[in-house]
């Protein structure tokens, strides 16, 4: 059963970015437009959908699955030639569809590929610690990697936005952060700095930036919030994901859990489903398919 589910879920993804990269193609805006919409039966949306155009959850949903796709395609779940058609077609996808953050998440654990198939967990925390000292050693070179993508972005909204982040790298403080979600971030800490019990529920009409999960639970419920967060997630770590930690891949899926957490910063969706039941399940089967293999003549060798 898990196995329908899992080649099920992985096709609906892969024809999804397939239309919804020849969409765009001819109306560039269909996907960030979708996230906004707020009438079911407007015209627009309703011929968007017919064309199977995904929009911020699919975007956002590819990113938080793809570390599990490459640690499957690691252990020959999936074949290098269908890899490299789902690389492709997520990556065209992405680009097409501008959402900035997606993108770069997406690129960002492409680097995924190139480490080793047994990534227990003291190893990827050698890895992000290392990892995190190479950024701050070539951080000046990192920002102007980031000028040189938006100049030849052909989109000005992701032009912008990756400028914007060129300048944070550098530490370059200027009017072009003002229109990015910096300023929503900074303000839904400051609410909660400002009324870190009970948040700003009863103390300012529950203000919040209104574009960020997490972050708006702690400025609009203080460290009720904070404490209700920390139960949820830690609750789905203990039913969907502690059984996993012996696996040889684990480190595959905490990134993907550290994925839905940054998104869940940045942006205003939770991906509980993704985070509870596509994540669990692919981890879950890969785990199956690689006590299956060992038991088999051709067992994959570590």
């Amino acid at each position: 059963m898990n196995h329908i589910l899992v080649k099920t879920i992985l096709f609906a993804f892969i024809i999804t970015s397939f239309t919804s990269f020849i969409g765009l193609r001819n109306d560039p805006s269909a996907a960030r437009w979708l996230a906004t919409v707020k009438d079911s039966n407007d015209a627009y949306f309703v011929s968007l959908n017919l064309k199977n155009i995904g929009g911020y959850s699919t975007v956002y949903s590819c990113v938080l699955i793809f570390p599990m796709i490459i640690s499957m395609f690691k252990y020959k779940y999936i074949k290098l030639p269908y890899f490299i058609i789902i690389y492709l077609l997520f990556s065209l996808f992405l680009i097409y569809a501008q959402y900035t953050t997606a993108l770069l998440l997406f690129f960002s654990s492409s680097v995924l590929i190139f480490l080793p198939k047994k990534l227990p967990t003291k190893k990827l925390l050698l890895i992000i610690f290392g990892s995190i000292i190479f950024l701050l050693i070539v951080r000046p070179f990192l920002g102007d990697l980031f000028y040189y993508f938006s100049s030849i972005s052909n989109s000005i909204g992701v032009s912008k936005r990756l400028y914007v982040v060129g300048d944070l790298i550098k530490g370059i403080d200027n009017n072009s952060q003002a229109n990015t979600r910096i300023p929503l971030i900074t303000y839904d800490i400051q609410l909660f700095l400002k009324y870190p019990l009970f948040g700003s529920l009863f103390n300012a009409s529950g203000e919040n930036s209104g574009h960020s999960f997490i972050l708006d639970i702690l400025a609009k419920s203080g460290v009720f919030g904070a404490f209700s967060l920390f139960f949820m997630y830690r609750q789905i770590y203990k039913s969907f994901y502690s059984s996993l930690n012996k696996s040889p891949f684990f480190g595959y899926v905490i990134i993907s859990y550290i994925l839905v957490m940054i998104t869940s910063i940045v942006n205003t969706g939770s991906w509980i489903f993704v985070l509870s039941f596509v994540i669990p399940l692919f981890a879950v089967h890969l785990n199956s398919y690689i006590n299956f293999q060992l038991i088999q003549p051709h067992t994959i060798k570590g």
